[in-house]
């Protein structure tokens, strides 16, 4: 059975997501686990801005409470260079070395330039995806978290709105998913962009962001903070922060590099 969640932005999906490991949780070793999650933003444009605003306000206040989530994200979104514990997901993005039997040659292929650039020769297309996964991650993990949390994006044009959808083998809903949802919509909007700058003769807007977990979980390290942390968010809705979120410059998160260095 699929569990649906919709949610109107990333902050409001993060307090949703905890609020369901209250209700129906399933215990698999050392952690909290739901299967088969799905969650749905309706409109990815400006679906982080609170999310954005809420974690600097976190980080104001306790630093230390998602710290180990933003130095994973980071690890995957930012740097782009492989790490033994953790693929650098951004450099398999703009960069990924695959075997072309067209050329025999391997290519560092620019998946944000190669979607977008058969994207504007057909729009309505349905194989515009990216891929971060790669079979022999199985072969190189060091250890089971080496294999990379997002395995793929799939991108579909229809009525003039671009959406977007992530598909996760595993997710930790506590530590990583405000990180995850934070980076997959800013994926999304460097192909937005990207397409843009192809000079795309259509109508085009940003449309909805969906995320599907296989597995989404809470440690049982974390799950006793879940109430406070959802406690946390209602404080900060209560007291008007979030009302002026929009016009606040984010301050902790770094967005995903957009050009590959030489």
């Amino acid at each position: 059975m699929v569990d649906e969640l919709t949610s109107l932005d990333g902050l409001e999906a993060y307090k949703a997501v905890l609020d369901r490991f209250g209700s129906d949780r399933t215990k698999h070793n050392h952690n909290y686990e739901i299967q088969d999650l799905i969650l749905q933003i309706g409109a990815a444009l400006g679906a982080t801005a609170r999310l954005r605003s809420f974690l600097d306000f976190l980080f104001e206040k306790e630093p230390l409470r998602l710290g180990k989530g933003l130095r994973k994200a980071e690890r995957a979104y930012v740097r782009t260079g492989d790490r033994i514990t953790k693929p650098s997901y951004i450099k398999r993005i703009r960069s990924f070395p695959d075997y072309s039997r067209k050329t025999r040659t391997i290519s560092n292929i620019d998946q944000i330039r190669l979607v977008a650039r058969r994207f504007c020769e057909e729009p309505n297309a349905s194989y515009h995806v990216i891929s971060i996964f790669r079979p022999v991650d199985l072969l190189d993990k060091f250890r089971p978290g080496y294999v990379p949390c997002v395995v793929c994006a799939d991108f579909k044009y229809r009525k003039n709105k671009l959406s977007g959808k992530f598909f996760f083998r595993s997710c930790d809903a506590y530590n990583l998913l405000p990180f995850d949802m934070f980076y997959c919509i800013g994926i999304m909007e460097q192909l937005f962009d990207q397409i843009k700058m192809n000079h795309f003769s259509g109508k085009i807007e940003i449309g909805s962001v969906l995320f599907w977990f296989s597995r989404i979980y809470i440690s049982r390290f974390d799950i006793e903070q879940r109430p406070a942390m959802i406690r946390m968010i209602g404080r900060y809705q209560a007291n008007g922060h979030d009302k002026n979120s929009i016009r606040l410059k984010p301050r902790l998160l770094r967005r995903s590099p957009v050009l590959m260095p030489d």
